[in-house]
C-alpha cells in the first residue's frame, strides 16, 4: 500500500474526530451502525454505546419513517453510490434540526457491498435564513399579487425590459417574453391618448434623475381599460450615465372608479346639500351646580344655520344671548341628550323666534364634553300650512254646510212661486165663469208676480255662474245714473208700498254720466233697495242720496230694518251666505243678490261696502264709481235704444212666421201678435218653416217677419236663418228676423246677430217687447 495512503488513512479519523459540525457513522449493508465520531454526540446528542447497534431511522421524523425514507436512502445508495438529502432530522432530546446529509456506498476491490458512510451536516442557520427569505419573498409575492403591482427593470442602454408576471399580465405580454423585450412593446398597450405624456415623463426622468411618477391607462386585448400608477427611479453608473430604470406599477382601476363614484357622490351630495335646507351646529350645554341645563353654547355651524334659525354670528354664543326669551323646553331636551347620551327626534315651536323646527339631536365627542349636535329644519312653512289645510277643510266642511243648505234654499225658492202660479192656475181653469173679475186680476197677477220672481231667480243663478267662469262681460255705455236709481226704484216701488215702506232720493243732478252697463246697474240698484225692502219692517224708510266725492261717485242706501249683526258683516257679500238659513226664517231669498252686487261693481271698477251699528238699528250700503267711470253730463253722444211704449203698437196686416218645437212657447207668441192684429202662421221646427218662406215668396205673399227659437231638434235657429239668407241672394226680398231664445248669454246675443237675426230676445220674454221690436222692424 502506498505511504500516503497509508497516512491518509491514519489522518482521517483524527481529522472526522475534530470536526464537530460533521457527524460521520458507519453501517453495514443491512444500515446497523458500526461506528460513529464524537461529532454523533455534538450534533444528535447520542452517547457510542446508544448509537452504534440501531439503524439510521433513530435520527429520521416519524414522517419520514413512515414513509419508509431511511431505507430508501440504502437503496438509492446501493444503485448509484450516493444518495444525497436535505431534510429535518431529530436529535435525542427531540429537537429537530436541518441537515446536509450524504449517504455513501462501500465497496471492495471486487464490487461486494460492504456497507454505507452516512455524513452529516446541521444545515439549520442557513435553512433559518432561506425560508426567512422565501418567506418573505413570498409575503412580498402576495402582496404583490393582492395589491396588484407589478415590478420592472429597463436596461436602457440595451432596451431591455425584465418584468415580473403581474406586470406582463397588465400589458398584455406573454410570460415567456417578460424578460428582454423592448420598451416599445409596452408602450404599444398605453392608451394613445396617453403614450406622447407618458414618453415625455419618461424622457424627463431619464434626464434629470427625478423619481418617475405617471398615472396612465392600458388597453388590454379584451378591450377593458386598465388604469395604472407607475413609479420608478433611475440608476446612473460612476460617469452620470442612465443604466436602468427600476419600479413598480399598481393597477389603480379601482382607485380610479372609487374617484369617478367619489366625485359623482360629492357633486350629487353638494347638488343634494344646496337644495335641501337643513341646519347643521355642535354646540357646549351648559348646566348649573346642580347639574341643571341652564343655556348652550354655539361651537360650529354650517352655512344654512342663520337662514333656517334667523340667527347671525352665533359662533361663539349663548342661545340666551341670542334668543334672550327661549323656552326652557330647549334647554332641557338637549341637556337630556348630553347627559344621556340618548338621540331625540321632534317638533317644536321655538315662539321667541316665531319658527318651528324639526330637530334631531345627539350627542357627540366624549360624555364629560357635553356636546350635543343638531340637524334641523325650519318647517314654518309646512306647520304653516298644515294650519291653512286645517282650515281649510273646515272651510269646506262649512262650505258643504252652506251648499246643503243653499240647495234646501233653493228648493224652497223655486217651489215657493211655482206653489202661487200653479194654483192659482188651476183655480182660474177649473172656476171659469165663476170668479168675480177682482179675483181673477188678483189670480193673474199673482201669476204674474210669482213668474217674474222665478225669472229673476233663474237669472241671478245664471250670473253667478258666469260670474265664477269669468264669462260676464259689460256693454259699456254713457249711463245717467240717476236715471238708473229712479229705474230701480219705480221698479220695487209696489214692494215698498206694499209695506208702506217710504223712499227718499238727494240725487245729486251735477254727477251726470258714468260709463257703464245699463242693465247691470240697474241690477245692481234692484238688489240693493230690494234688499232693504225685504229687511225693513213695514211703516220704515229707506233713504237713497248720491253726491260726487274726491274718489268719484258715491250713492248710499240706508235704511231703518234690522240691521246686520257684527259676526255676520264680514260675510254679507259672499255667496250663499244668510244671516238666518233656518227653515224658520223670517225672510227668503237665496243669499245670492249681494255677492251679484259686489262682483257687478267690481267690473266696474267701483267697490261696494255695508255698515250697521248693530241688529235692530239698520244698515247702509254703499256703492263707489271711480272717477275714471265718470263723464260730464252731455260728454258723450247717448246710446240709441229701442224705448218699449206704454201703448201697444198696433200689427194690422203684418204676415209673422213663428218657428219653435214647444207649442206651448208658439201659442203664446201666436196670442200676443194676434191680439194687436198680426197675421200668423206657426211651424215646430227649421224645416218646415223655410219650406213656408219659400212657398210664400212663390206665391207673392212673403211673410213680413220671421220669429224663431234657436235650440230646436235636428235643425236649429242659427241654421235656419242662414238657409233664409242664403236664398234671399237668388230669390229675395230681405226677410227681417227676431231670435227668441232662453240662451241669455252676451256670446248667445252676438251669435245670433252675426248668423243673420236683427234682433235677440231673451225667454220668459215681455210680449210688449217682443210687439215693440216686431213693429220696428216691419215700420210699423
Amino acid at each position: 500500500m502506498p505511504r500516503s495512503y497509508s497516512r491518509t488513512r491514519t489522518l482521517l479519523p483524527a481529522l472526522l474526530e475534530n470536526l464537530e459540525e460533521y457527524a460521520l457513522f458507519m453501517m453495514d449493508p443491512q444500515g446497523i451502525i458500526l461506528t460513529w465520531t464524537p461529532a454523533v454526540r455534538f450534533l444528535l446528542g447520542y452517547e457510542e454505546a446508544e448509537f452504534v447497534g440501531n439503524t439510521a431511522s433513530l435520527i429520521f421524523t416519524n414522517h419520514d419513517n413512515e414513509n419508509g425514507v431511511p431505507q430508501q436512502e440504502l437503496e438509492v445508495a446501493k444503485r448509484e453510490g450516493r444518495s444525497e438529502d436535505m431534510r429535518w432530522h431529530v436529535r435525542k432530546d427531540g429537537t429537530q434540526f436541518w441537515a446536509n446529509g450524504q449517504l455513501l456506498a462501500l465497496r471492495d476491490g471486487k464490487g461486494q457491498l460492504r456497507g454505507f458512510a452516512k455524513i452529516l451536516r446541521d444545515d439549520t442557520p442557513r435553512k433559518q435564513i432561506e425560508d426567512t427569505l422565501l418567506q418573505t419573498r413570498r409575503k412580498l409575492q402576495s402582496a404583490l399579487d393582492v395589491g396588484r403591482i407589478g415590478t420592472w427593470m429597463w436596461d436602457i442602454p440595451n432596451d431591455r425590459v425584465e418584468a415580473d408576471t403581474n406586470l406582463a399580465q397588465f400589458f398584455g405580454v406573454a410570460p415567456q417574453d417578460a424578460a428582454g423585450g423592448p420598451i416599445t412593446s409596452y408602450l404599444a398597450a398605453v392608451h394613445p391618448d396617453d403614450t406622447e405624456q407618458l414618453s415625455a415623463t419618461i424622457s424627463t426622468a431619464i434626464e434629470s434623475g427625478d423619481t418617475f411618477i405617471a398615472d396612465y391607462r392600458i388597453v388590454q386585448k379584451n378591450g377593458d381599460i386598465l388604469w395604472v400608477e407607475a413609479r420608478g427611479q433611475v440608476e446612473r453608473d460612476a460617469e452620470g450615465t442612465p443604466m436602468h430604470l427600476n419600479g413598480v406599477i399598481l393597477d389603480i382601476s379601482e382607485r380610479k372608479r372609487a374617484e369617478a363614484a367619489y366625485r359623482l357622490s360629492e357633486e350629487r351630495y353638494r347638488v343634494l346639500f344646496e337644495a335641501i335646507d337643513n341646519g347643521f351646529c355642535i354646540m357646549k350645554m351648559l348646566f348649573d351646580e346642580n347639574d341643571k341645563p341652564v343655556d348652550y353654547r354655539f361651537l360650529e355651524i354650517n352655512p344654512t344655520f342663520e337662514k333656517q334659525t334667523g340667527l347671525s354670528n352665533a359662533i361663539g354664543k349663548t342661545a340666551k344671548e341670542l334668543v334672550p326669551d327661549l323656552d326652557e323646553f330647549w334647554f332641557e331636551t338637549y341637556g337630556k341628550v348630553a347627559l344621556t347620551g340618548e338621540s331625540i327626534h321632534f317638533e317644536n315651536a321655538a315662539d321667541a323666534m316665531g319658527r318651528w323646527f324639526d330637530v334631531h339631536a345627539f350627542r357627540v365627542g366624549v360624555p364629560e364634553d357635553r356636546h350635543v349636535a343638531l340637524l334641523f329644519t325650519d318647517i314654518t312653512a309646512r306647520k304653516q300650512g298644515e294650519n291653512a289645510l286645517r282650515q281649510a277643510h273646515a272651510q269646506a266642511e262649512e262650505t258643504n254646510r252652506m251648499k246643503d243648505e243653499f240647495m234646501a234654499t233653493l228648493s224652497h225658492e223655486l217651489r215657493t212661486p211655482l206653489n202661487a202660479i200653479l194654483g192659482w192656475a188651476n183655480i182660474l181653469r177649473l172656476n171659469q165663469g165663476k170668479l168675480d173679475t177682482e179675483t181673477q186680476n188678483q189670480g193673474l197677477e199673482t201669476i204674474e208676480r210669482n213668474a217674474r220672481t222665478q225669472s229673476q231667480l233663474i237669472n241671478d243663478l245664471l250670473d253667478v255662474s258666469r260670474i265664477m267662469t269669468g264669462k260676464l262681460r259689460l256693454e259699456l255705455h254713457p249711463v245717467e245714473l240717476a236715471t238708473a236709481i229712479k229705474n230701480a226704484i219705480n221698479t220695487v216701488k209696489p214692494g215698498a208700498d206694499a209695506k208702506q215702506i217710504e223712499i227718499s232720493t238727494s240725487l245729486d243732478s251735477s254727477v251726470g254720466t258714468i260709463s257703464g252697463d245699463q242693465d247691470r246697474l240697474n241690477q245692481v240698484f234692484w238688489n240693493l233697495l230690494s234688499n232693504a225692502i225685504k229687511f225693513t219692517p213695514r211703516g220704515g224708510h229707506i233713504s237713497v242720496a248720491m253726491a260726487r266725492i274726491e274718489e268719484g261717485v258715491q250713492v248710499q242706501i240706508s235704511d231703518s230694518g234690522q240691521g246686520i249683526s257684527a259676526d255676520f258683516l264680514p260675510f254679507v257679500f259672499e255667496r250663499f251666505r244668510q244671516a238666518d238659513a233656518s227653515s224658520t226664517r223670517t225672510y227668503g231669498g237665496l243669499g245670492i243678490g249681494l255677492a251679484l252686487v259686489r262682483s257687478l261693481m267690481e267690473a266696474h271698477g267701483g267697490t261696494v261696502s255695508a255698515s250697521s251699528e248693530g241688529e235692530g238699528r239698520g244698515s247702509i250700503f254703499t256703492v263707489v264709481f271711480p272717477v275714471t267711470a265718470t263723464h260730464a253730463e252731455g260728454s258723450e253722444d247717448s246710446l240709441e235704444t229701442l224705448t218699449v211704449d206704454s201703448a201697444l203698437p198696433l200689427l194690422s196686416g203684418v204676415r209673422v212666421l213663428v218657428v219653435d218645437d214647444e207649442a206651448d212657447a208658439r201659442e203664446l207668441v201666436k196670442l200676443s201678435l194676434t191680439q194687436q192684429g198680426a197675421s200668423v202662421e206657426d211651424a215646430d221646427n227649421a224645416a218646415t218653416a223655410f219650406l213656408m218662406v219659400e212657398l210664400s215668396r212663390a206665391k207673392g205673399r212673403p211673410f213680413d217677419i220671421l220669429v224663431s227659437d234657436i235650440g230646436m231638434p235636428e235643425e236649429d235657429g242659427y241654421s235656419l236663418i242662414r238657409r233664409v239668407r242664403a236664398s234671399e241672394e237668388q230669390d229675395g226680398p230681405f226677410l227681417p228676423a227676431i231670435a227668441l231664445t232662453a240662451y241669455a248669454t252676451h256670446k248667445d246675443r252676438m251669435n245670433a246677430l252675426m248668423a243673420g237675426f236683427q234682433a235677440h230676445l231673451i225667454k220668459p220674454f215681455e210680449p210688449a217687447e217682443l210687439l215693440a221690436n216686431v213693429a220696428a222692424l216691419t215700420g210699423r
